[in-house]
């Protein structure tokens, strides 16, 4: 027979304002008789609405725009956060000399950015110079707002390349009204944020902030990032005919964009804080917390003793890598609307370079091969972190309130032979304030991956049960978390040998695994291990978010091309709920974990070195499908 085959391809990817849905029409003639095919596709979304979006960071001038992981707003917020970093260079040595950190919100369902607020200094501390994703602070009352904890820096000197660190909390703007037109213009942080206006009018009604032309060139030498065009002017004359700025202390001079006239407003630092400045040349991830009036499992300290927002890290005054003088370092905040804030040390507990000694109480930095120690997980009166000592590795808890050690020696978790080197930073506990239990995660054979999650007590620090892991060896994993609690504070997730695992947070004893829900899959979660996010079906049950592909359970899934998924599963019992298929390009090496706001599913990655670029991708929810979607699903009607 002879088939004529006609394609109608609506797209709602590229339409705009109808309600549009994905929809293939195929009319087949087959001896006569005519045979409509409809292919079935998501439900039809608000109008206005896109399927998927895209943001992509905009490059420094060595073209790389590394943004952290990205974070879902707290209940109420439709929107998301991340914190992104970009560098001044000395081009004679490719140094970095001077950095901005940016915090950033998106409009989770479309994408839009929604504000921005540039730090002063960095956002360049952590792993590789990556920047650190922001920590979100729930409110008190009306006094208090949602803060997001950022880490920043500071260039020492003007072309050393190093940095000291601080830590800064930034309250979230919760309507227009509270933000602010307050940003310096010498400092060129209004530069990313332009809005296209030419007049005061036309800027006051885009809701943005007018500043005009006057000294719009007065922009300090490390602001003057900007070229002025593709091929940048070399002479004074072309530069200023082309309405842009020039600095002729530069041989042969600088040209440069100046401020623009009409910018997006920022959010404002009122009722924020910062950590002492300058501050040490290496930071952990902090932790921070606000305290409740609930009992504590602790028992060593009362509630009321520990502070009323406590902000713990561990750091180093110099490079780790020389006498570092490290130690746990503990901090009392306080913050209001009334814009009062302020931060204060409360006690800093040392830790020795290495432990040199035989005596089990005296607490080092383990070596990783650089000194190094997890982050720290806080309670309500404790604080608890990975390091170690002259027997090995050890779980340390100290008071929140004073500094003091909880027990009369740290717990011993895996024998490490002194001079021995451990095969990474071993990641930070995570607490469990309904059963008093801290989980920790630790290796126990060296490079073969082989790893065990224990779960401690916070009263006493003896062990309660344990669970061996693998799979943690692979260069392109990053085991950020000993696991992540359910919502429900019932359930451990654990990443093990490319799966996910959910264990009892009371027994360890098994609930389920992705071994057995998607036996053909591997778990791909990103770059930051365990690497799932959180989210609620239509019918309001828990899930959890993973990345995954369709490839063996070993390293090389990690490297896979051709995409991944994004996998919801119901999080009492691991039923696979839906899936779609990821946006982006990169191989999941390079992506960081989902989160759900708003109806969207939302992830980062970051392109191959050396021009690193973060890219955000959101796509609407896919709770109808359990299977992968290859192609339309035909039903032939005969007409």
């Amino acid at each position: 027979s002879t088939r004529l085959r006609c394609h109608l391809h609506c797209n709602r990817d590229t339409m705009s304002g109808g309600n549009y849905g994905s929809a293939s029409i195929l009319l087949v003639l087959v001896n006569s008789v005519v045979a409509v095919t409809i292919a079935a596709a998501a439900p039809l979304q608000a109008s206005g609405e896109p399927a998927s979006w895209s943001y992509t960071l905009h490059p420094d001038l060595n073209g790389k725009a590394v943004a952290s992981r990205v974070l879902a707003g707290l209940e109420g917020d439709d929107g998301v956060y991340f914190t992104t970093v970009k560098c001044v260079y000395d081009f004679q040595t490719y140094t970095c000399v001077n950095a901005t950190g940016e915090l950033l919100r998106l409009q989770a369902n479309t994408g839009t950015e929604s504000w921005g607020f540039r730090f002063d200094g960095a956002g360049m501390t952590g792993g590789l110079g990556f920047p650190q994703p922001p920590l979100l602070l729930p409110g008190v009352g009306d006094d208090v707002q949602v803060q997001a904890i950022v880490a920043g820096a500071e260039a020492i000197g003007k072309d050393s390349g190093y940095f000291t660190y601080f830590n800064a909390a930034v309250p979230l703007p919760q309507g227009a009204k509270q933000l602010t037109c307050n940003v310096p213009l010498a400092s060129g942080n209004r530069l990313d944020h332009p809005v296209n206006a030419t007049s005061q009018a036309t800027c006051k009604t885009k809701g943005a902030c007018w500043a005009g032309s006057e000294g719009r060139c007065s922009l300090v030498p490390t602001a003057q990032t900007v070229d002025c065009t593709t091929s940048n002017p070399q002479n004074e004359t072309v530069c200023l005919s082309h309405g842009c700025c020039w600095d002729s202390s530069f041989q042969p001079g600088r040209c440069f964009r100046g401020s623009p006239e009409c910018y997006a407003p920022s959010a404002s630092t009122a009722g924020g804080w910062e950590t002492p400045r300058p501050g040490p040349m290496w930071i952990s991830v902090a932790a921070v917390r606000r305290n409740s009036a609930a009992p504590s499992a602790a028992g060593s300290t009362s509630v009321a003793s520990a502070p009323p927002e406590a902000i713990v890290r561990v750091e180093c005054k110099q490079s780790p890598s020389s006498d570092p003088d490290c130690g746990v370092a503990a901090f009392s905040a306080t913050g209001s609307a009334s814009g009062e804030g302020g931060v204060s040390p409360l006690w800093r507990f040392p830790l020795a370079k290495t432990c040199s000694g035989s005596d089990p109480s005296e607490v080092c930095m383990c070596s990783c091969p650089d000194p190094c120690a997890s982050a720290p997980a806080l309670s309500q009166d404790a604080t608890f972190l990975l390091a170690c000592n002259s027997h090995g590795m050890v779980l340390l808890g100290l008071s929140l309130a004073s500094g003091q050690p909880l027990w009369s020696e740290p717990r011993l978790l895996v024998a490490v032979p002194p001079g021995s080197t451990l095969w990474a930073k071993p990641p930070a506990p995570v607490l469990s304030d309904k059963h008093g239990l801290v989980y920790v995660g630790f290796w126990t054979a060296g490079l073969r991956g082989d790893a065990r999650v224990q779960a401690h007590k916070v009263s006493s620090g003896e062990p309660v049960w344990a669970q061996n892991i693998t799979g943690h060896n692979c260069t392109s994993l990053s085991w950020d978390a000993t696991g992540v609690i359910s919502s429900g504070s019932d359930l451990l997730l654990l990443w093990d040998a490319f799966a996910l695992r959910a264990v009892s947070a009371e027994t360890g004893h098994s609930a389920w695994s992705t071994v057995d829900q998607l036996p053909d899959f591997a778990a791909v979660g990103g770059n930051e291990m365990p690497g799932i996010g959180f989210g609620t079906s239509p019918d309001g049950e828990a899930t959890v978010l993973m990345l995954i592909n369709e490839h063996r359970r070993d390293c090389n899934a990690m490297y896979q091309e051709g995409g991944f998924f994004i996998q919801a599963l119901r999080v009492k019992d691991g039923v696979p709920l839906g899936r779609t298929k990821s946006k982006a390009s990169c191989v999941p090496a390079s992506a960081s974990p989902p989160v759900e706001v708003d109806g969207f599913w939302i992830h980062g990655d970051r392109s191959l070195p050396p021009q690193q670029v973060s890219t955000i991708y959101g796509v609407r929810t896919n709770y109808s499908s359990v299977s992968v979607f290859e192609g339309p699903v035909e039903e032939v009607i005969h007409l």
